[in-house]
């Protein structure tokens, strides 16, 4: 590979040449009004070019080691970041450094505001500051702020949000420097985020009481002053309307303009859920009784061409809010047209559909049956999707991101890649053999396979090219892709290391004195790279630069460590079972767990705001990260064997040793939400979709909504008879009572003395 780039003129079909004699470009990336091109190579050399002229603009000439280089919104400005937290300020017109952050050391990465005018940073003490772009000046309105843990711009720019270590939160007019002080008795927030329109904030305390407060006026509308125990507040997308939803599911639709709720929803009693279209036309409902129903937000009117559906599991609007497909229990899927209020009728003849997903454009839909036939539809043409219809025994077919591109497997295991703007079968795969799990890279560009030999191999999509760097690399046993695409990692069976470009084929070589590297996984960000061997020595290396991170330098016999899913933490624990959480950019260690003794377990939130750890003793706490401290909710839970976080990041459950029961909380209160008793001890617990609750026990896996199901339930499993023992059999009868006892058998009966 010659990593040669060329820029082509679409419209003449012409190539502009400027570009002929650079080498090795590593990432090519237009300024938003496509009037500049910033170009990088592997050496991080950086490049900006004039794109209708062909011109280079030379003043990024003489800068070295450039690890970010940023357009503003409005493409005047470009902000570069070096590999030594040195951030710079260019004007592009004029190639002119505004040296104002020359004395500045930024942690992670500086933010533009939409409009262009304001910079916010923020460095290694948690300090941050305003800058006026144009005039380089600081706004110092934010010089007595100390500790601040996040600084955001409201979406027209007007706006700062600032909120510190212990939940102050200050709303600021940028233009004025001063705040806009009435959030000032408001102790504690938990969250504060403005309507999509910069014109509306809405606060929650906590404890489930929500404010909504006008950010001009600074005037707080009392419309929600009465409404007790709100479980979540959400504007529509468009910023007309609010919606509420309560811990007895009442769910209510609020006019954002006047305060007002609208009443179509006043007789709908135990609402679970309620969803926006993405272009908040449409909202559905629904009741926790397989029941959904579509209600106009524009009428204010139940649209009832869904009113005969009875048994729907599932709903769900399209990405271009044109479509809403329907799944019911006895797995027969219908779409329906949202505009013509009426179901489309090709699915009609389809039968026991496991599952049904759009494409990421909307456009195509696939069905899978549980007999695993796989069919793709078009939704435009409204039928199944010619370039497939020969193709008898698709078990699984696959989108990538950019849905352009589709990738089909037979009963027999051969692969097809497929165009799906047009139809075309490309077979660069035709002669793989015994290929499992082919992956396309996140921006759609890659697929990577692998076979039962271990031959890995990284292909084209577009070309169907073969990318051979891997040819000569025997016995790999393992490769992955890091997540923005542009990094391959790959370990062979004597645990040598190798990470690659994916764009050059390039190996870059900073591992290659690591020996026995065991395990080394990317960030979520792709940019940076732990390794652990086999003497349990980590090592945190930027991808970008090959550079060695030493903050763990002095650590020793590391037994696991992971990232954060915002990849700016990471939590260590060693062998002595010392747990410690060190802010990645800084590779500052932050010690509220220093107390804490044997942890044998820790895992962050998705939303990576909290932490839970769990210690030999199977003692469980759940920590913020953000401030060190943690809400007290577990300490009465004892024996814990699993406390794990939903996806959303809302709840935690936790099931106990040899206990007979799985309970559900909800973090941001500490509320017990459901305990769920089972006939036998469970076996293996998860929620799925964010709301429901599967519990495998015995030969049977049971299902509940945490929504609609709360407090105590029962459930008795495969049916089986139930085996508590005797403390147990205590603590159900004075839940229960007798109500429940009945299965059990004369042994257990004799034995702890139950009537």
């Amino acid at each position: 590979m010659n990593l040669n780039t060329k820029v082509w003129l679409v419209e003449k079909g012409k190539q502009a040449d400027f570009l002929n004699e650079e080498k090795k470009i590593f990432s090519a990336t237009f300024s938003p009004d496509s009037k500049w091109l910033v170009t990088e190579d592997v050496n991080l050399n950086t490049k900006v070019w004039l794109v209708e002229k062909g011109k280079q603009a030379d003043f990024l000439n003489e800068e070295k080691n450039i690890r970010s280089a940023t357009f503003s919104p409005d493409s005047k400005w470009l902000i570069t970041k070096d590999t030594n937290r040195i951030a710079k300020v260019w004007s592009v017109e004029n190639g002119i450094l505004y040296d104002f952050l020359k004395e500045e050391k930024i942690f992670g990465y500086p933010i533009f505001s939409q409009d262009s005018k304001w910079l916010v940073t923020e460095d290694v003490n948690l300090n941050a500051k305003v800058w006026l772009v144009e005039k380089g000046k600081q706004a110092d309105f934010l010089n007595e702020e100390k500790n601040i843990r996040s600084a955001t711009f409201s979406p027209d720019s007007k706006w700062l949000i600032t909120k510190d270590q212990n939940l102050n939160v200050k709303v600021w007019s940028v233009e004025k420097g001063i705040p806009n002080d009435f959030l000032k008795d408001e102790a504690t927030i938990s969250d504060a985020t403005f309507s999509p329109d910069s014109k509306w904030l809405i606060t929650n305390n906590g404890n489930n009481k929500y404010k909504f407060w006008s950010v001009e006026k600074g005037i707080l509308y009392d419309f929600l002053e009465k409404e007790n125990n709100i479980r979540s507040a959400t504007f529509s997308p468009d910023s007309k309307w609010l919606i509420t939803k309560d811990h007895n599911l009442n769910v209510k639709v609020w006019s954002v303009e006047n305060g007002i709720p609208d009443d179509f929803l006043k007789d709908e009693a135990i609402i679970s859920d309620a969803t926006f279209s993405p272009d908040s036309k449409w909202l559905i409902t629904y009741y926790g009784n397989n029941k959904y129903k579509v209600w106009s937000m524009e009428k204010g009117v139940l649209n009832d061409f869904l009113k005969d559906e009875t048994t729907i599991s599932d709903a769900t609007f399209s990405h271009d809010s044109k479509w809403l497909i329907t799944l019911n229990i006895n797995r027969n899927a219908k779409v329906w047209s949202l505009e013509k209020e009426k179901q489309a009728d090709f699915l009609k003849d389809e039968a026991t559909i496991s599952d049904v997903t759009f494409s990421p454009d909307s456009k195509w839909l696939v069905t899978r049956k549980y007999n695993d036939i796989a069919k793709v539809w078009s939704l435009e043409k409204e039928k199944q999707a010619d370039f497939l219809k020969d193709e008898k025994t698709i078990s699984d077919a696959t989108f990538s991101q950019d849905s352009q591109w589709l990738i089909t497997r037979d009963d027999k295991y051969n692969y097809k890649v497929w165009s799906v703007a047009t139809g075309k079968y490309y077979d660069f795969l035709k002669d793989e053999k015994n290929i499992y799990t082919p992956t396309f890279s996140q921006d759609s560009k890659w697929l990577i396979t692998t076979d039962l030999n271990f031959n890995y191999k990284v292909w084209s999509v577009e070309t169907g090219k073969y990318y051979d760097f891997l040819k000569d690399e025997k016995n790999i046993s393992y490769a992955t892709f890091s997540q923005d695409s542009k990094w391959l990692i790959t370990r062979d069976v004597n645990y040598n290391s190798k990470v690659w470009s994916v764009e050059t084929g390039k190996y870059y070589d900073f591992l290659k004195n690591e020996k026995n590297i065991r395990y080394a996984t990317f960030s979520q960000d792709s940019k940076w790279l732990i390794t652990r061997d086999f003497n349990r020595n980590a090592k945190v290396w930027s991808v970008e630069t090959g550079k060695y991170y030493d903050f763990l330098k002095d650590e020793k016999n590391i037994y696991t460590a992971t990232f954060s899913q915002d990849s700016k933490w990471l939590i260590t624990i060693d062998f002595n079972r010392n747990a410690k959480v060190w802010s990645v950019e800084t590779g500052k260690y932050y010690d509220f767990l220093k107390n804490e003794k044997n942890i044998r377990y820790a895992t962050f939130s998705q939303d990576s705001k909290w932490l839970i750890t769990r210690d030999v003793n199977y003692n469980s706490k759940v920590w913020s990260v953000e401030t060190g401290k943690y809400p007290d909710f577990l300490k009465d839970e004892e024996m814990l064997r699993y406390a794990t976080f939903s996806q959303d990041s809302k709840y935690i459950f936790i099931r106990c040793f040899d206990k007979h029961k799985v309970k559900i909380y909800e973090i941001a209160t500490g509320k017990l939400i459901q305990t769920l008793w089972l006939n036998k001890v469970p076996t293996q617990v998860d929620i799925i979709d964010n709301r429901y609750l599967y519990v495998t026990v015995g030969k049977a896996i049971v299902k509940t909504d945490l929504q609609t199901q709360q407090g105590n339930l029962m459930s008795y499993g495969d049916g089986e008879e139930l085996d508590y023992k005797y403390e147990e059999i205590q603590e159900w009868i004075k839940v229960f009572g007798d109500k429940y006892l009945l299965p059990l058998d004369e042994e257990i009966k004799k034995k702890y003395g139950v009537d």
